[in-house]
């Protein structure tokens, strides 16, 4: 297990002399939470107590444990993700192999679903479907919004994760379980069919689409801990939507495993960690043709990373102990330095930022 912890933070000038004050915490934001970054907490794996904090970009409240105060209820055991799609928020408790379904403003429940297999993500698709990656049966499911019934189950490539939908499309990265894949499964949402299959580098964990229309994907490489001759290294490609063709790849590090890719609000520049276990921030602006090699936050020790598209800020998370609360920094793209501490819940590992 690694030990994430920023120890590093009073000695970075970027970090110690920029930071604010730990926001007030509130006990509840009465109901509101329409305006402000979720932050989904893990919690122990096996532990049964993943949460949901709520950080108001409004009056600077932060309020941790947000589910569990409105319904009354835990989440469950590794909450992994949320994602916001009109008016419904999906929240994804990735080993109870749930996912819950609630009003984004006030966090109420409106239904879970259940008996999923190990699930990662989860896509609104129109006002009535969710898509779900389900980790664990190497598929996405269908589900309806209101009846929670499954409405179709399509058969991808391993370890189904990230996923982005556009015009019609339903793009999944396959990032290989315990193993090895190169696949982004493509899926028309109208006929649940796999109308196309994008090969690219080894175990893809991030998908986006920049200003000019290119799909972009991050691929994490591959780590075998038992003979290192058969790593793989990670990489990010950029394709041409309209063709499939290849426009360029760009190979990392051989340390390096990549992953929360993430766009700016403009579609002018991609952000990412260099490795999910300790990993640093790093940028790079689409037209690039070679990798930064500067980090955004040097000697940062990160878990996860999220983007404000409103203020233009990244948050960066730290999973400190792995068994504590989790911090997640606030870092200001524009004055590039860090403006905020939040002290969250158990490993922050996913954001959902509500507008």
């Amino acid at each position: 297990m690694r030990i994430n912890s920023w120890a590093l933070l009073a000695a970075l000038p970027i970090l110690a002399s920029c930071a604010k004050d730990e926001p007030k915490t509130s006990k509840g934001n009465n109901g509101d939470y329409a305006n402000g970054m979720f932050i989904t907490n893990e919690g122990p794996f096996q532990g049964g107590n993943g949460t949901l904090s709520f950080y108001n970009t409004t009056d600077g409240t932060l309020e941790n444990d947000v589910f569990a105060s409105v319904n009354l209820r835990p989440l469950g055991n590794v909450v992994h993700s949320m994602s916001i799609s009109g008016d419904q928020a999906f929240i994804v408790v990735n080993n109870s192999g749930v996912v819950e379904i609630v009003d984004a403003d006030d966090m109420s429940s409106n239904g879970t679903i259940t008996g999923l297999q190990q699930p990662r993500y989860a896509v609104g698709i129109g006002a009535n479907e969710v898509a779900i990656s389900n980790w664990g049966s190497n598929s996405v499911e269908f589900y309806n919004t209101t009846s929670q019934s499954l409405v179709a189950s399509v058969n991808v490539n391993t370890g189904p994760e990230r996923m982005l939908l556009h015009n019609g499309m339903l793009y999944v990265a396959n990032s290989g379980g315990f193993g090895l894949d190169s696949t982004v499964t493509v899926i028309e949402t109208a006929t649940h069919t796999v109308v196309d299959t994008l090969y690219t580098g080894y175990n893809p964990n991030g998908i986006a689409i920049d200003a000019n229309g290119d799909l972009w994907v991050l691929c994490g490489g591959y780590t075998d801990w038992n003979d290192a001759s058969n790593n793989e290294d990670g990489s990010i490609h950029r394709y041409d939507m309209a063709t499939g063709a290849e426009e360029l790849g760009l190979v990392f590090p051989s340390a390096d495993r990549p992953t929360g890719l993430t766009l700016d609000a403009s579609g002018q520049v991609l952000y990412y960690l260099s490795n999910g276990y300790g990993g640093t921030p790093f940028s790079l602006d689409i037209t690039a043709t070679a990798l930064n090699t500067t980090s955004l936050v040097p000697g940062a020790s990160l878990y996860s990373m999220g983007y404000n598209d409103v203020d233009g800020e990244l948050y960066l998370g730290d999973a400190v102990d792995y068994a504590s609360s989790g911090k997640v920094y606030r870092y200001d793209i524009s004055s590039q330095a860090v403006v905020d501490t939040l002290t969250v819940g158990i490993i922050p590992g996913n954001y959902a930022f509500n507008k």
